[in-house]
């Protein structure tokens, strides 16, 4: 296929090096010389001038790169298309998730989904939101599930669909003045030993928002970047945090209990995400209306 050709093109453009190209690319020296010598027949024209052991492009070979790296570029992006249509019509499906859905709210959704699809096979990467979404429009993946702002806004090439809501509630250990309270004030929490998230995650920002727009100092006691830590340190006793409801077991057995927060009033979306002018095949169709018609519920 041409487009074999194309990537020996430019690799050697690149390396500016036939060795280290076949070496690159998998192919013998020789293999990667006839291929260039082939675009060069095709074209007519040299693309490559010679000086020793070293190669620089002629003017129709930089003429040629732009082009031939867009049509590689295309190439690919076909299979992956072709590649994941095929893998979702048959019942195998492509799901990027962020780290929040992924560990505290897509397990369930599957475990159930498979109760009534269990021929549905699942192959998920947790990632980066942006990575997420790239992958998508990319059609590298078939879905993303992000958990995102109020006020974020996804590229025009997407639909989403909002699956949860989730809250924002103080963590409290047993035997804590806040734990057989049903909700507790931002003024409250300021007086505590407060173990946070790092600052420019999420929750640490809605967290300096309140506090600033309420005029409450906010004291930290412990700055953590580790979600799962922070829960280890607040049931070790060490002081009481915020994060979203979702990632507080329900289960009295953890030690660890979720409180409202009376005057706190942000919270974040999990959001599914796949591309708005592709036809979905009926497993992923399947998947995304469970989704839409089972949403999680904040338990608080």
């Amino acid at each position: 296929m041409d487009v074999i050709k194309l990537k020996s093109f430019i690799a050697v453009a690149k390396l500016k090096n036939f060795r280290k190209a076949s070496e690159e690319l998998f192919f013998s020296q020789p293999a990667i010389s006839a291929q260039i010598r082939e675009l060069e027949n095709y074209y007519n024209a040299e693309l490559f001038e010679r000086t020793g052991k070293r190669v620089e492009l002629t003017v129709a070979g930089e003429l040629l790169l732009p082009y031939a790296e867009e049509l590689v570029r295309k190439f690919e992006e076909s299979r992956y298309s072709v590649q994941n249509a095929a893998s979702a019509e048959k019942g195998r499906l492509k799901i990027g998730t962020s780290i929040l859905p992924g560990l505290y709210y897509l397990p369930d959704r599957i475990s159930e989904f498979r109760e009534l699809n269990p021929e549905i096979v699942f192959d998920i990467s947790l990632m980066y939101s942006s990575e997420i979404e790239k992958l998508v429009l990319d059609m590298s993946i078939h879905l993303g599930i992000i958990g995102t702002p109020e006020d974020f806004h996804f590229d025009d090439n997407l639909s989403t669909e909002s699956v949860f809501r989730d809250c924002m509630v103080a963590c409290v250990y047993i035997g804590h003045p806040f734990y057989e309270k049903d909700s507790v004030s931002l003024e409250e929490l300021s007086e505590e030993d407060l173990i946070l998230p790092t600052k420019n995650t999420f929750t640490r920002k809605t967290i300096e928002k309140a506090m600033r727009e309420n005029k409450i100092p906010l004291k930290v006691t412990y700055e953590i970047s580790n979600n799962e830590m922070i829960k280890r340190m607040v049931e070790k006793k060490l002081g009481i945090t915020i994060l979203c409801s979702s990632m507080i077991p329900s289960d009295i057995c953890a030690g660890i209990k979720a409180v409202k927060i009376d005057d706190l009033h942000s919270y974040r979306h999990i959001n599914i995400i796949f591309r708005k002018d592709k036809k979905l095949s009926p497993p992923l169709r399947n998947f995304i209306d469970f989704l839409v018609s089972h949403p999680r519920k904040n338990t608080i």
